[in-house]
């Protein structure tokens, strides 16, 4: 629907040469993992057209950001489960994935993490070991903790 959305809102944007479109993806577009690899491969995609698309309309006067949240307390899917990340994930709240938008889009911002500390040490560290931090991660029982969630979710399809 982003997508979709999208491409109908951009073309009267570069026609005004003003606007900006913000893709909400998530910590999940950018580390795969067991146990949600639907999920995965949907955050990876909207990532990939939202930065894309950036590209496209690059000094047309309209900008294109994306914001990757890990798991938000207090609403939406994750909170509604009950369960507890692991703290390395960690948890941020809604207040500050709206932090992160408005200046996404006051900034101009390609991408946006909203992540606590620990886990933006590990995003630079998976970017320069895949393998290691897949290995890690299954270590760390991150395949189990996404199939837990998704069987939270299950009578949300």
């Amino acid at each position: 629907a982003g997508i979709v959305l999208a491409k109908l809102l951009a073309p009267g944007m570069v026609e005004r040469r003003s606007g900006h479109l913000v893709f909400m993806s998530s910590i999940a577009g950018k580390i795969p993992s067991g146990g949600e690899t639907i999920y995965n491969a949907t955050k990876f995609g909207i990532r990939g057209f939202g930065l894309a698309l950036r590209e496209e309309l690059w000094g047309t006067g309209v900008g294109v950001s994306v914001i990757s949240p890990t798991f938000v307390s207090e609403a939406g899917m994750w909170a509604v489960t009950g369960l507890k990340p692991n703290p390395i994930a960690g948890e941020v709240t809604p207040a500050q994935v709206a932090d992160a938008v408005w200046t996404a889009i006051t900034k101009n911002r390609r991408e946006m993490d909203v992540v606590p500390i620990q886990l933006r040490t590990v995003l630079k560290l998976q970017v320069l070991t895949p393998g290691v931090f897949a290995t890690t991660a299954r270590w760390m029982g991150a395949t189990r903790a996404n199939e837990d969630l998704d069987e939270r979710q299950r009578d949300k399809r």
